[in-house]
């Protein structure tokens, strides 16, 4: 039957299945020397291996060969094609420079006649030009990846633009360069909102006449085929509510971590876990100046090496020392302590706090002596009417009292406080986690309470145990929460709400004042996007949008004042109501 197939095709589809033959003679070669003659194969096998022969590239293959055919710039190829398209046109790479060799005398001593790889290349450009008879598409990095600066194209495309502009003139309104005008400058992402543009933006909306002439018409003519990004954008424009996507389960169990994570970031948590979108900060590292100072994570990092390798293993306080001189050297030998005056000042700044820390751990271990050996394992799940989610982690750190009362005793690896003075805040996203783990610890079948030493001097936070119902109800609401953030970018930010927060129930001055709750909530947003590194100006660029859909408020409620209440030790309610 192939046999009588192939003498029914001819010209250049009688080459391809030719050569098709060709390489599943050479496929069934190479798996009887492999010995798989006896073994099945899922056909996906057999089908990449063949398909991948055929892209293959080689001398042999000819010019016109089918529908669609890619090629270098050659001469004497002047052949006349419909659509013509120079892919690459960048600045430095076409006109292309070769540097001469080192044996060319013709580098030094041009003389008329001799032949210009510039001048052969310009011929090329003007012969694809002229083979184009329906449509001519140049293409080129027109912004630079690093800092999205403009990037001119090569300099034959450069002039090819100024002869346009030169000879023709846009006719509508609006006094651009025609060149302006046919040149479309794509977006870097797929997702970019300007692929996604309202119909009304190009006609019919009398707001599209205050837009200018060539935003228009860029706009009506990008678009895109991706229908999973036009639904994440709900054909809206940006600042408005967008559709949320199906909930998906996922295809493992989340962890006490990644639902920290989300209470810290929950508009991240959409562009991450479901667009899989991450916006990375390029830092670029200072090499010429020596720090004398350390950095924030720098000293967090050292931080906690003191912590893990000095309080928590000293038994008494002159082995505190000993270990304390012994990490310092330590760290001294790798360089992360710098030299002189510096060294001195940064190891009195590292282990002055360390003494009181110690005690204050030491004092907690006399309450609770009793250390498990084994963690608590919990797995728990929740369901709505959307969808289910598992919830899947080790609880560990546990020590028991004499009573049997299970506390889970930790030092807190970040700063809690912010601030100086009296007015030093409470950084309740260093507390996410911890408070997590304490509603997870509400589900074991003991009381079970929760034990912050802070790193400042005489600062510790308690969460007391609760009953299993109401912890219950509160890890339901972070676990729907939690789903919602993974459908669209939730109206919610970790600063601004506990900013709301604070005003409205912590502050004495302003007790119950919402107008005031919603300008410190606001300040902090603005404070939170000179930050931003992408995620929050691709969801709501501005304190106005993030509140805009009244959303904001039901949210923290939600998820962040149970946590306030417990580090407050009193009711959200209870605070308004004593000032009333």
């Amino acid at each position: 039957m192939l046999e009588r197939f192939f003498d029914q095709l001819e010209g250049s589809d009688l080459l391809l299945l030719n050569r098709f033959r060709r390489q599943l003679e050479q496929w069934l070669d190479n798996a009887l020397a492999a010995g798989l003659q006896d073994q099945p194969l899922p056909l996906t096998i057999v089908k990449d291996v063949l398909l991948d022969g055929l892209d293959e590239g080689g001398l042999n293959q000819r010019f016109l060969a089918g529908k669609v055919n890619f090629a270098t710039l050659m001469p004497m190829r002047a052949i006349p094609f419909r659509r013509v398209c120079l892919l690459g046109m960048n600045d430095g790479d076409y006109p292309r420079s070769r540097p001469p060799v080192d044996f060319d005398l013709m580098a030094e001593d041009y003389r008329p006649g001799d032949r210009s790889r510039r001048e052969d290349d310009r011929y090329l450009f003007l012969e694809a030009l002229l083979s184009a008879r329906e449509q001519l598409y140049i293409s080129w990095v027109g912004r630079s990846i690093r800092d999205d600066s403009e990037r001119p194209p090569s300099v034959l495309v450069g002039q090819l633009r100024d002869h346009l502009d030169g000879l023709w003139h846009w006719s509508g309104d609006g006094d651009i360069p025609v060149s302006q005008v046919l040149t479309t400058e794509h977006p870097l992402q797929p997702f970019s909102r300007d692929y996604f543009p309202q119909a009304n933006s190009i006609t019919g909306d009398p707001a599209s006449a205050a837009k200018p002439v060539a935003e228009v018409l860029r706009a009506g003519t990008l678009f895109t085929y991706e229908r999973e990004w036009r639904a994440a954008h709900g054909g809206e424009l940006p600042g408005a509510e967008q559709a949320p996507l199906p909930y998906q389960e996922p295809e493992e169990p989340i962890t006490l971590s990644e639902l920290a994570q989300f209470l810290k970031k929950p508009i991240d948590t959409f562009y991450q876990r479901r667009l899989q979108v991450r916006f990375d900060a390029v830092d670029d590292d200072d090499t010429d100046n020596e720090n004398f100072d350390l950095t924030g994570l720098d000293r967090w990092r050292l931080d906690n090496e003191l912590i893990q390798d000095s309080v928590l293993k000293a038994g008494s306080e002159p082995e505190l020392h000993d270990r304390l001189e012994l990490t310092l050297d330590r760290m001294a030998r790798r360089g992360d302590l710098g030299m002189g005056v510096t060294e001195h000042r940064l190891r009195t700044e590292l282990a002055g706090r360390l003494p009181d820390l110690f005690e204050r751990y030491r004092s907690a271990l006399s309450s609770w002596p009793e250390a498990l050996a084994e963690p608590i394992t919990l797995d728990y799940r929740y369901s709505d009417d959307t969808g289910a989610v598992e919830l899947v982690d080790l609880i560990d750190g546990l020590r028991a009292g004499p009573d049997g009362q299970l506390c889970r005793l930790v030092i807190a690896s970040s700063s809690l406080l912010a601030g100086s003075g009296a007015g030093r805040r409470v950084r309740y996203a260093n507390l996410m986690a911890d408070w997590l783990i304490h509603l997870a610890g509400q589900l074991t079948d003991r009381p079970f309470e929760t034990l912050i030493l802070a790193k400042e001097e005489g600062r510790k936070f308690r969460f007391p145990p609760m009953l299993r119902e109401q912890a219950r109800a509160q890890l339901d609401a972070i676990l729907a929460g939690w789903m919602q953030a993974t459908t669209r970018a939730l109206p919610l930010h970790c600063d601004a709400g506990f900013a709301w927060i604070a005003s409205y129930y912590q502050s004495k001055k302003y007790l119950g004042d919402h107008d005031r709750a919603i300008a410190e909530a606001e300040q902090a947003y603005q404070i939170a996007l000179e930050r931003d590194t992408g995620y929050l100006r691709g969801a709501y660029d501005s304190p106005e949008a993030l509140l805009a859909s009244g959303e904001f408020e039901a949210l923290l409620h939600a998820l962040y004042v149970p946590l306030w209440e417990a580090e407050q030790g009193k009711s959200a309610a209870g605070a308004v109501g004593a000032e009333a």
